[in-house]
């Protein structure tokens, strides 16, 4: 992994050098491009958030400079809108980029919504509609606890084998990792055990949006889709269980919205053998992944491809978007 310092040194140099922009520019010249980009959290300081730098955090000034940069040299739609243009053979203007947001979280209304509205830019939030209701996502339990807590490392059992997970980045990243292929009961159980003896009793579910918050934020510039209800990995479920997630996604987000929901975005990026046609079963009409990439118009709807946004310098950004660009040709 490189450093951060040295990947910024890099991207720095790329952007003096006029590079990241020629190549930017030159394969915007070249290829008929939809990029998708990927946020979860748009919040006023990293540190506090996102205490272990893991990526879902980005910080609203930040967020500011990058939408001003794609407002130059791309087209912004949603994504309902390219879909709707390429399903019905209609041209669409050059460069185009679509800006999304995964989970539901309230900052998206309290520091997103405000830019995107200064900016004149639209945008889609997938909502896992659980924590509508006061779920909190697993993996927040996780950081809380991997962050208040004093120890140097967590000592933990898992399938009898006993594991020591130090209480770092790495530490953090691997037990995420781990949990991810695991089913709930058992994970529930590991966070048991790493609650086991701590007094952690900040409320969580106030990082979500609630039923209210989520009609608010359709007054700004967000059209919403479904994300499933407890936001689980798909591709371990069986095709009853992925269903009644999907269906209960959608017809919460239906009635409290009172309009049809048609698009999806996979949770974690976890997708199975089987989700695809549940999707297609009941009538989404696209589904996003995580899989890095630069969709052409003749996109498989249900595996649209984004781009995971970084919390850095614009130089940063632009080495970013070139790189993932430049995939086009490999």
């Amino acid at each position: 992994m490189i450093k951060p310092a040295i990947k910024e040194l890099i991207s720095k140099t790329l952007d003096y050098t006029g590079i990241s922009s020629r190549k930017i520019h030159g394969m915007l010249n070249r290829y008929p491009n939809w990029l998708v980009l990927m946020y979860h959290r748009i919040v006023t300081d990293r540190k506090q958030y996102d205490p272990f730098s893991l990526g879902m955090c980005v910080e609203a000034n930040v967020f500011d400079m990058q939408l001003r940069y794609l407002k130059k040299h791309f087209t912004v739609l949603p994504v309902s809108e390219v879909m709707r243009k390429i399903t019905q053979h209609e041209p669409l203007p050059p460069n185009v980029v679509s800006i999304t947001f995964d989970d539901g979280y309230k900052d998206n209304l309290l520091n997103a919504a405000p830019i995107l509205q200064q900016h004149q830019v639209n945008a889609s939030v997938y909502i896992a509609t659980n924590i509508l209701y006061g779920e909190v996502f697993w993996w927040d339990r996780v950081i809380q606890i991997f962050a208040e807590s004093q120890c140097a490392d967590f000592e933990i059992e898992i399938e009898s084998t006993t594991y020591h997970v130090r209480r770092d980045r790495s530490g953090v990243e691997w037990l995420l990792a781990y949990l991810w292929q695991l089913n709930s009961e058992i994970k529930e159980q590991i966070i048991n055990q790493l609650l086991a003896g701590k007094n952690i009793v900040k409320d969580l579910s106030l990082l979500y949006l609630n039923e209210q918050e989520l009609q608010q934020i359709t007054q700004y510039n967000f059209e919403v889709g479904a994300h499933t209800c407890s936001h689980p990995n798909l591709s371990l479920m069986k095709q009853s269980d992925i269903e009644s997630e999907l269906i209960g996604s959608k017809q919460t987000l239906e009635r409290i919205l009172q309009t049809e929901i048609n698009g999806f975005a996979y949770p974690g990026g976890y997708i199975g053998d089987q989700t695809i046609d549940v999707i297609k079963k009941l009538n989404f009409e696209y589904a996003l992944t995580t899989i890095t990439g630069v969709n052409s118009f003749e996109q498989n709807p249900y595996l649209i491809k984004r781009m995971g946004m970084p919390d850095s310098s614009l130089s940063d950004f632009k080495r970013c978007l070139s790189n993932v660009l430049g995939s086009r040709e490999h």
